[in-house]
């Protein structure tokens, strides 16, 4: 009794050959209760969002463009970029090499920026700014528990191993390709910046092309990572991790015996390796300076100028440069002029301007010769540079603007900072301050 006889099927069990037959699948209602109709909803206002913004953002951008009179395209990329690179894989030359040329260095010097920073890329950079290439590793180690906390127990909890697949459970299929597309080419970009700088890091140990690095480099990740999956790439990342405290334990130590331990070691090496902020760079002519006294007092700028001359500044001779090694990363901070920032801010670089509170102004005085052959032109044109449109077209061909007409740029970036400036009749006492200033500057005076 409960039993079944030979050859017949028990309940609940199919035949051979007979497929089981289950629930017929229903279809989809247009009905906010069915959870089918609810993800197709959501992804299409989701969807229709992001086109709202592109759209929006698009349409601003060739507004801008179209005010500003910029071209559009990518004809650009032909003509010669004339802005300096602090690094590159391949040949460039600022004076003949093109934009083109510069944007492939910019995508292979992702490594500097990407995951494998914490090896190569922050060896370079600290070796070019000292302390203050520690900020990108800090970011990564916050980085990680914020992931641990927030994140990893719950796609635990999902029973999946990927993201797109937990996303593929909670949400459906096609919410998981859409995600996918995004992962894919985040994923691509850090691979490129993994077989980059392990292709940088063999090619200068064993003297190969770059290249032939990266083919070996892509093989070998390819290999573990297909033959024994995520558990392949978690068991030699964790071996990685490992080796890798071991190196920096016994560099440190060698480190330490040869140079006789960090006292010494500092008094060697350049001031800036020990700053949270690296390397400053300053003009050699104090008229930024100088200004400040007129608020400050002269006492109070020349203790300034002596502390900043204790940092170690970089002086040059052009604020021009000085902007430009801001561009390239060979400084991370410059006291410069506004105007010199404008044009490789233009081009794109990654140049930030911070208002100085107070912000100083040396200004531009405009004056007519006694004895000119037409003193009315001249007088003319003084008061024109004056007026909101003369200040603007001033502003467009210098990038020097009038911060006390509101039409100009200057006028907005400086709107509601305390401003710093001697007055015309101030000229002689303002020539001394930056007369004294520039000698401090010169001769580096700390006391």
């Amino acid at each position: 009794m409960g039993r079944a006889e030979l050859g017949q099927p028990k309940i609940g069990q199919a035949k051979i050959g007979q497929p089981k037959i289950g629930p017929p699948k229903r279809a989809m209602r247009l009905s906010w209760s069915d959870p089918r109709f609810r993800a197709i909803v959501w992804q299409l206002v989701i969807l229709g969002g992001i086109g709202l913004i592109a759209s929006y953002l698009i349409y601003n951008t060739n507004r801008n463009l179209a005010s500003r009179h910029i071209a559009t395209g990518f004809g650009f990329l032909d003509r010669t970029a004339g802005i300096p690179i602090g690094e590159a894989l391949i040949y460039y030359n600022p004076a003949e090499s093109s934009y083109g040329r510069a944007l492939v260095i910019g995508v292979l010097m992702m490594s500097e920026f990407i995951a494998p920073k914490s090896t190569i890329g922050v060896a370079q950079v600290a070796f070019d700014s000292g302390m203050a290439a520690s900020w990108a590793v800090l970011s990564v180690a916050l980085g990680f528990p914020l992931f641990g906390w927030l994140l990893a127990k719950k796609l635990y909890n999902t029973g999946e191993y990927t993201i797109s697949a937990a996303i593929a459970k909670q949400y459906g299929r096609s919410t998981q390709l859409t995600v996918s597309v995004i992962m894919i080419y985040a994923l691509l970009l850090v691979n490129v910046a993994f077989y980059v700088s392990g292709a940088a890091a063999l090619s200068s140990a064993f003297h190969i092309s770059l290249t032939v690095s990266a083919v070996i480099i892509a093989a070998v990740s390819s290999f573990y990572c297909a033959i024994g999956g995520q558990k392949s790439a978690a068991y030699v990342s964790l071996l990685h991790t490992t080796l890798k405290c071991l190196g920096i334990a016994v560099v440190l130590c060698v480190a330490l015996s040869m140079t006789g331990g960090i006292s010494p070691m500092m008094e060697k090496l350049p001031h800036y390796y020990f700053t949270w902020d690296g390397k400053i760079g300053i003009w050699v002519r104090g008229e930024g300076q100088g200004a400040l006294a007129a608020s400050w007092g002269v006492d109070n700028a020349v203790d300034y100028v002596r502390k900043m001359n204790a940092r170690h500044p970089v002086l040059l001779q052009s604020t021009f440069p000085l902007a430009q090694q801001v561009a390239a990363g060979e400084i991370l901070v410059g006291f410069g002029l506004n105007h010199s920032a404008q044009i490789p801010i233009r081009r794109g670089a990654p140049i930030k301007v911070v208002v100085a509170d107070p912000a100083p102004i040396s200004t531009l005085y405009s004056f007519v010769p006694a004895k000119a052959k037409n003193p009315s032109g001249g007088a003319l044109l003084a008061r024109w540079l004056a007026t909101p449109e003369g200040a603007k077209a001033y502003e467009d061909a210098t990038d020097r603007g009038n911060p006390f007409i509101p039409s100009t740029k200057t006028y907005a970036l400086l709107h509601g900072h305390p401003i710093s400036q001697f007055t015309a009749e101030q000229a002689p006492q303002e020539a001394a301050v930056v007369q004294r200033i520039n000698k401090m500057i010169e001769s580096r005076e700390t006391q």
